[in-house]
């Protein structure tokens, strides 16, 4: 075609009629998509609106959008205009700015986005927070985030706020290894896993001196008074509390050989970097039955460096 610009023109009034797909039916009544100035909560100036109607209610979907065409609201109405559903609010840069729950009219909850400024390229700024409010527009919670990921989250109802794994280091992960060394007469070498919970607290502070509990499981690999490898399989249940101090109780099964068995209760104190990456113990065999095995086995000093290998979720 010679003239191609002169063919897409003369289609555009046809594209747009398509698009709207609006018409005035025989009572005087609005039916199917039509173009609407619309003011919404948070904007100041009126959105450039495609609405659609049925007998001349808004009834269906709504999409709205700045001057510079991005996207600006999208929601759904019911019959009579009534909003219903999930309503998204959105920022001219195309983040999103708040989300609304509505059921037939009526406001069931509300996330308000909060970013953080990136000054250097304000294209790339990053989610900080997701404010939580109900109905009655009381805050419920608040979700904090840091490089884009969940850190935790502070619940109003009871003023408690849950860390969420985020990196290693403030070993927020759930899952761990753990290698240690312990010297107990004879020389001990430590493999195991450890599996975190999520700490509470009530604040900021929170990232310094809230408890981090764990289960462990591992094996113990020495020698014994006979110079020969033992392999002694152990469990545990452990924390770290204010700062610097950690607690743990462990069963160890110790044995000669995998014939004879000498199951002891150890437990331990010591001092950690946060959150255990390096801890340092002192603990105490207590033997279950008669030990002629380990007789002079029973304090112990163990060092342990715990590197977190898996998470899972924010």
């Amino acid at each position: 075609m010679k003239y191609p610009f002169i063919f897409i023109f003369l289609l555009f009034p046809f594209c747009i009629h398509a698009q709207l797909s609006g018409r005035i039916d025989s009572l005087g009544r609005k039916q199917g998509k039509f173009p609407e100035k619309m003011l919404f909560n948070g904007y100041p100036d009126s959105l450039n609106c495609i609405v659609r109607y049925q007998d001349g209610k808004r009834a269906a979907d709504c999409d709205c959008v700045f001057e510079n065409g991005t996207k600006a609201v999208t929601g759904d109405y019911i019959s009579d205009g009534v909003k219903d559903n999930v309503w998204d609010f959105y920022n001219p840069d195309g983040s999103i700015n708040y989300r609304t729950w509505y059921e037939k009219g009526e406001v069931l909850d509300t996330y308000y986005y909060v970013y953080e400024e990136n000054e250097i390229n304000p294209a790339k700024k990053q989610l900080q927070q997701v404010i939580h409010k109900d109905k009655n527009d009381s805050l419920t919670e608040i979700e904090y985030y840091e490089n884009g990921k969940l850190l935790k989250t502070y619940h109003a109802s009871n003023g408690r706020t849950i860390m969420k794994p985020v990196g290693f280091v403030n070993l927020r992960g759930e899952w761990a290894v753990t290698t240690g060394y312990t010297y107990q007469k004879n020389h001990w070498l430590e493999l195991g896993v450890k599996k975190f919970s999520y700490s509470t607290g009530t604040g900021d502070i929170d990232d310094i001196v809230a408890p981090q509990n764990y289960l462990a499981a591992g094996v113990e690999i020495g020698t014994d008074k006979n110079k020969k490898t033992e392999l002694a399989p152990k469990i545990g249940v452990g924390g770290y509390g204010f700062v610097c101090c950690n607690f743990n109780l462990n069963c160890i099964l110790y044995n000669d050989q995998f014939q004879k068995f000498y199951p002891a209760i150890t437990p331990e104190i010591g001092f950690s970097l946060p959150y255990g990456i390096l801890q340092v113990d002192y603990g105490y065999n207590i033997f279950l039955t008669p030990n002629k095995f380990m007789p002079n086995e029973t304090h112990k000093i163990s060092v342990h460096i715990t590197i977190p290998f898996f998470r899972t979720g924010y």
